[in-house]
């Protein structure tokens, strides 16, 4: 039986050392079938900061290949350098962890792995840690990547990669993945560990950040959607209950139950753009 690899991307940008160590740490504890199963970790960072004192340590035990971008280029392309670099290397899977985060425990890549041979995208639950002290635990949403493995051949086979704009790349991504596969494996186990770290590029809290995220999520929808389109093998009716999903969540619920009524403004300015590009799917009968 032939060995299968994960390929672990991790980008980096103005990570905090203690993030990293944490991140990393989290990688060496894992437990896993090695005769069965490796691991592949790419670090891609995309500033000129000196990560060496705290990635040299790890590397004695792992197998970590740096990347370091020449240019400051963003999370997106920063993410599909990651990518590229584990389709070199026939990676049979991918996955991403965020500077921000960590692996929940020493079986997270035991338990992904474990439903390799069976799914294109195996996906675990997430234990968000919105304070130090607050913490529950998620199941995946579908359009996240967190706590995701993603087989390289589908990726490759779609040229399935991440859009250009920086916030909520993944949630284009993983409806782009989902729009070309049926075979997804939803794990009863916690695998990532998603902390709200306040100083995150992606949580700046302000008005104009917000709106300016709202704009980059219908982008980055448009931009995937062109391409899957594009697709001979693109079936509108694998992707239609993942746009409704999304619909119905990020706009319907979050904006009545759970954004302040002064926020909601930007999100809700945004839903003419979703629903002209997604209008088809969402009016068919």
């Amino acid at each position: 039986m032939k060995k299968q690899y994960l390929g672990i991307i991790i980008t980096v940008w103005n990570c905090p050392e203690m993030l990293l160590r944490r991140n990393l740490s989290s990688i060496l504890i894992q437990q896993f079938d090695q005769n069965k199963y490796g691991i592949r970790i790419y670090i891609v960072i995309d500033d000129n900061k000196n990560y060496d004192n705290v990635i040299s340590p790890f590397a004695q035990d792992l197998p970590i290949q740096i990347i370091q971008n020449e240019l400051n280029i963003g999370e997106s392309e920063t993410r599909n350098i990651g990518m590229r670099a584990a389709f070199k290397d026939e990676c049979d899977f991918i996955t991403i962890i965020d500077q921000d985060d960590s692996l929940y425990d020493c079986s997270s890549l035991a338990n992904l792995m474990s439903h390799f041979f069976f799914g294109d995208i195996i996906a675990g639950k997430i234990l968000f840690e919105s304070t130090p002290t607050k913490s529950q635990i998620l199941s995946n949403d579908n359009l996240w990547d967190h706590g995701c493995a993603y087989r390289s051949n589908v990726l490759l086979k779609h040229n399935i990669h991440f859009p250009k704009n920086h916030h909520n790349n993944d949630i284009a991504f993983n409806l782009w993945c989902n729009a070309f596969t049926n075979k997804k494996i939803y794990l009863d186990n916690i695998i990532y560990s998603y902390r709200y770290y306040k100083d995150s590029l992606n949580h700046i809290n302000n008005d104009e950040f917000k709106s300016n995220n709202m704009r980059q999520l219908m982008e980055n929808f448009q931009e995937v959607y062109e391409n899957m389109q594009k697709d001979p093998q693109f079936q509108r009716e694998i992707l239609k209950p993942y746009v409704i999903e999304w619909f119905l969540k990020y706009y319907y619920k979050l904006s009545a139950c759970y954004i302040p009524q002064e926020e909601a403004y930007d999100l809700w300015r945004s839903l003419p753009i979703f629903f002209n590009t997604f209008k088809t799917i969402l009016l068919e009968e």
